[in-house]
């Protein structure tokens, strides 16, 4: 009897850490993600003097619904007047914005 009591806590807690251990594999591999793409935008810069924006899927397999790309841009902006490259990668689950990675260079003439 004390069984049927303790059976169904201790799947809970058991179900609980899986979600925990997926949610935490699938912010991982996000942020190595946005991190990636962000670096190669900076190459790309730096030996191009350009950075070609699009949208780019995940270089990992997450599971089933998530559908992760990446989308990759750049802007000139001023800033106290000094030209800069902002250079932006957004992380998308299923066309909705999740994790935006952005960064500023100086630009190149």
């Amino acid at each position: 009897m004390i069984i049927l009591f303790i059976l169904p806590v201790v799947l809970s807690v058991f179900w609980l850490a899986s979600l925990s251990v997926q949610r935490a594999y699938y912010w991982d591999h996000i942020l190595q993600d946005t991190l990636t793409y962000l670096e190669e935008a900076k190459c790309e810069y730096y030996k191009t003097g350009h950075v070609t924006a699009g949208d780019y899927p995940s270089q990992f397999v997450i599971g089933n619904g998530m559908n992760i790309t990446f989308r990759k841009g750049a802007a000139l902006i001023n800033t106290k007047g000094v030209p800069m490259q902002h250079i932006t990668v957004q992380a998308l689950d299923n066309g909705h914005i999740v994790y935006t990675l952005c960064t500023d260079i100086e630009h190149r003439k």
